[in-house]
């Protein structure tokens, strides 16, 4: 009964596409329809799918993979991407969430810089960066592939933040690249943080070898590079308070997730001077840094709080 009743609700999801197939927000709200029917599906089944449920909830998928790309705004298609892809992943279709994810990817270099509201331009860049923010966090559990490698998305999205026409003075591009970084971190270590019940992410499949290793470490100090010629960049401007933001942010990230050696000390104790020499700093954000600093418990961490506090 429960399974015809299922059946029926996507049959009527489908018509209803059909039928309103020129409405954006009848599509949005039958796409998170089918996702929510998907779920369910994976709940009645009591988490594991058995043949036909698991083919139903496939089917599901493929409803939001095809229906996504008829929505004309980028932003809500883009969303719709990463939930669908994340509802794949619970339903263990991997395949289908890769494609989810890499149509997400490729989607954004088409999000314009800004959009018309009424009689005003009005930036994309906030709503932007805040699907970003979101997305690098859903890929720390995506598995990598066995042929394309462990970071092949990861490298695809790097790509995209790194070529899109950020505006004039923008951090988006350096902010987005330190959630990298953290991500990166997570990434590193031997367990991840979490999971997804049945799917083996990249530390069941790759982490712990050595080429996973100097490949990931190769990425991040490309991201460092990559953040610092934002602020050469910034400098030669003379965007000052864009220096700040962005190189306080990088002085938290390095201090919170590298091992602090006597490269990243070094590093770290450069960003915070950089920062302090704008004089554009948010005072209390900084003194916040300062103080997180002064709990971490290793000798090169006391010895750096003690230079920078001098």
């Amino acid at each position: 009964y429960q399974r015809r009743v299922r059946e029926k609700a996507l049959n009527f999801f489908s018509e209803c596409r059909r039928a309103f197939g020129n409405l954006d927000t009848v599509k949005y709200h039958l796409i998170l329809c089918v996702n929510n029917l998907a779920v369910k599906t994976l709940k009645l089944a009591g988490g594991k799918h058995n043949k036909r449920t698991g083919a139903f909830a496939r089917a599901c998928i493929a409803y939001s993979f095809i229906t996504i790309p008829a929505l004309e705004e980028e932003i809500p298609r883009l969303w719709l991407y990463l939930l669908s892809a994340e509802v794949a992943l619970l339903n263990l279709s991997l395949p289908q969430a890769d494609s989810l994810l890499k149509a997400a990817i490729t989607l954004i270099p088409e999000v314009p810089p800004s959009v018309e509201d009424g009689i005003k331009m009005v930036s994309t860049e906030p709503q932007l960066v805040e699907f970003l923010k979101a997305f690098i966090a859903t890929l720390v559990v995506v598995p990598g592939h066995p042929e394309q490698g462990a970071f092949y998305l990861v490298k695809g999205l790097i790509k995209v933040i790194r070529d899109y026409p950020w505006a004039k003075g923008s951090t988006a591009r350096g902010m987005l690249y330190c959630q990298l970084l953290s991500m990166f971190s997570a990434y590193a270590q031997v367990k991840l943080p979490h999971h997804i019940v049945g799917v083996e992410s990249n530390d069941t499949l790759f982490g712990g070898t050595e080429e996973y290793m100097d490949e990931l470490n190769k990425i991040i100090n490309t991201i460092i590079s990559e953040i610092l010629e934002e602020l050469a960049s910034f400098k030669e401007q003379e965007m000052v308070a864009q220096s700040a933001t962005l190189s306080l942010e990088l002085f938290n990230f390095t201090i919170a997730f590298s091992e602090l050696n006597k490269k990243c000390a070094i590093l770290a104790a450069n960003l915070f001077g950089l920062c302090k020499k704008t004089g554009k700093y948010n005072n209390t954000y900084l003194n916040n840094s300062l103080t997180a600093l002064n709990t971490y418990k290793s000798g090169s961490a006391k010895e750096l709080y003690a230079k920078l506090s001098a």
